[in-house]
């Protein structure tokens, strides 16, 4: 009894090389999936025709019929199911490192809303915000600048700086970024008795109740 290998189509074109390689593969994949080259084209914005010449030219290259061809469908043969088998976990693990580089380095965009404290505002956020717009070009920040504690979710800001003690809050993200000493300082020697205060001659400041506060005597 003599055994016909089935036919393999020829194709002078030189097999696929780096990224012609892994699209080959995946027309492959797609193909073997669907069963079918036309819905495999559809799925992949080309032609039938483009879908056929992709696997002639794998089938060339490896030496086996990777599918038999019917005028309905497709189907894999033994060959093609072992190749899919073992190239498709290979080809998933590309796709998802190429996603996860590029979801990596991926510019950023949008708005930036911060809320800080004035002083804090205008000495050292220029500078600081200078070499973030030089890195993220694409992200418009927006600063606004007030000495009153804030309710970050409901007021809509992405980032509030303050100068206090540990929030209270249980629903917001804080991370310490430095210790802030504060001092208190005068001139030598006992100063006179101020004036009588009153009502009109007073600027009331409203601080927070967690910022500690402690005064110690340096010198004489």
């Amino acid at each position: 009894m003599s055994w016909l290998r089935p036919s393999i189509s020829l194709s002078t074109r030189p097999p696929p090389r780096g990224r012609a390689a892994l699209k080959a593969l995946r027309t492959f994949l797609l193909a073997a999936e669907k069963r079918n080259f036309a819905q495999a084209a559809r799925e992949i914005d080309t032609t039938p025709a483009s879908v056929t010449r992709t696997i002639a030219v794998l089938e060339a290259e490896l030496g086996v019929q990777l599918f038999v061809r019917t005028t309905r469908q497709v189907a894999l043969t033994g060959d093609g199911a072992i190749f899919a088998a073992r190239i498709a976990p290979v080809v998933q693990a590309l796709d998802a490192a190429r996603t996860e580089l590029i979801n990596a380095y991926k510019a950023d965009e949008g708005r930036l809303w911060i809320n800080a404290p004035m002083s804090f505002g205008q000495r050292l956020l220029p500078h600081i915000l200078c070499g973030f717009r030089e890195l993220y070009p694409r992200i418009d920040v927006e600063i606004t600048l007030t000495d009153k504690l804030i309710d970050v979710v409901d007021e809509g800001f992405d980032l509030a700086i303050r100068i206090s003690g540990v929030p209270s809050e249980k629903f917001t993200i804080w991370r310490k970024i430095c210790a802030i000493r504060r001092i208190l300082v005068a001139a030598p020697g006992t100063p006179p008795p101020p004036p009588p205060a009153t009502p009109t001659s007073c600027l009331p400041m409203r601080a927070s109740p967690t910022m500690p506060a402690a005064i110690a005597r340096h010198g004489s």
